[in-house]
């Protein structure tokens, strides 16, 4: 069962709070948002997909076009790959770059149980405090294992292209991410 928190930004009243409380309960793990609210905990790319975050996620993902060459270097590399993914539905970077992510991964035919989403509040906590154990302190952060080991990550933006920074990082080149303080 997947468990999701989500926050109202203003003040809720007490029939959203009944709401949420019976979307919380719900085993069908459905969302009860809308454009003013947030996803917390672990999601799937079918909850970035949802009415409330459709309008970014859709344009953004329709938008981004990763270069060929660089898909075709990638793909045999990815099977040994597990990614969590840190992220914002608030956040203007995450709402950037998490489409692009989620495109650039069914390009290379990435299997979709080696990815973990975890999605955050404004205060970049989750239930589960997972996010303190990867001393996450900026949003998107995408952390790339090989073999339960991190061999790198894309903090907030990519220093040169995602699939470019994804690369370097599974060939194991130095990429200059940007401070996670």
């Amino acid at each position: 069962m997947l468990t999701l928190a989500i926050h109202r930004h203003s003040a809720a009243s007490l029939t959203k709070l009944l709401l949420l409380s019976i979307c919380l309960i719900s085993s069908s793990a459905s969302i009860c948002a809308d454009s003013y609210d947030l996803l917390t905990g672990e999601i799937n790319l079918r909850d970035l997909q949802q009415p409330a975050f459709a309008s970014w996620f859709e344009k953004n993902y329709k938008d981004y076009h990763p270069a060929p060459d660089v898909i075709e270097k990638l793909r045999p590399l990815m099977d040994d790959v597990t990614i969590m993914l840190f992220m914002g539905t608030w956040c203007h970077d995450s709402q950037r770059e998490v489409p692009r992510l989620m495109k650039l991964l069914q390009l290379v035919e990435f299997n979709a149980s080696n990815l973990r989403i975890i999605s955050l509040s404004t205060n970049k906590t989750s239930p589960s405090g997972i996010e303190q154990v990867f001393n996450i302190k900026r949003t998107p952060t995408i952390v790339l294992f090989h073999e339960d080991t991190v061999i790198g990550r894309v903090v907030e933006r990519p220093q040169t292209t995602l699939e470019q920074d994804m690369l370097a990082i599974i060939e194991g080149r130095d990429v200059k991410v940007a401070n996670d303080n």
